[in-house]
């Protein structure tokens, strides 16, 4: 088999919105469509929302310690965490209006394909005219991949698998660490005997 071969039948992927990611499969696999991973553009739209808060929370107290009421899902908040968010996400605070706009993203991999880009299209409108800067730099980031966002509807791909599996690797490196720490002195002893 040819080199380059192999790379020329890679006909999807699916990464992050990472510049050099993308850079690196435009080289690499240059017949490849670009998914972007759904998962990582919640992350962003989480982390805009966070955004928000933080700065909100200089002169309204009563976010402070609210962060993961903002971005866990509903379903998953314990009731306390649930009264809170209902008291707060309907008040005329900036974090609420992140908040919706959080959550109508979320409702856009729901959407049927046909209207996706329509969807979309309405979202980053909405989320410009928002006027809360890290939503609207979340719509810019958006529109700037658009094509890969809306990709995920022809190949419902994403890296959850490849994500959980790492958290897993992870995961047994940390807990390795205590007995390594043990073991290398013993291993490295036997080398120096050997």
């Amino acid at each position: 088999m040819g080199e380059g071969l192999i790379s020329n039948q890679i006909q999807e992927v699916c990464c992050h919105m990472s510049p050099a990611f993308i850079r690196g499969i435009e080289t690499f696999f240059p017949k490849a469509e670009i998914t972007f991973d759904k998962f990582h553009v919640m992350k962003l739209a989480n982390e805009a929302v966070d955004e928000v808060r933080k700065n909100e929370q200089k002169k309204q107290p009563e976010l402070k310690h609210t962060k993961y009421i903002w971005l866990k899902n509903e379903s998953n908040l314990n009731d306390t965490q649930r009264e809170t968010l209902l008291r707060l996400k309907d008040q005329h605070l900036n974090t609420g209006h992140a908040y919706r706009l959080k959550l109508a993203l979320q409702n856009f991999w729901s959407e049927p394909h046909i209207f996706a880009d329509i969807y979309l299209g309405e979202w980053m409108s909405w989320a410009k005219r928002s006027k809360l800067e890290p939503m609207i730099k979340l719509a810019t980031t958006i529109k700037q991949h658009e094509e890969g966002v809306l990709r995920w509807f022809h190949s419902k791909m994403t890296n959850g698998f490849l994500e959980g599996l790492n958290g897993l690797v992870q995961a047994a490196k940390r807990k390795a660490r205590g007995y390594l720490a043990l073991y290398i002195p013993i291993i490295a002893s036997q080398i120096f005997i050997l």
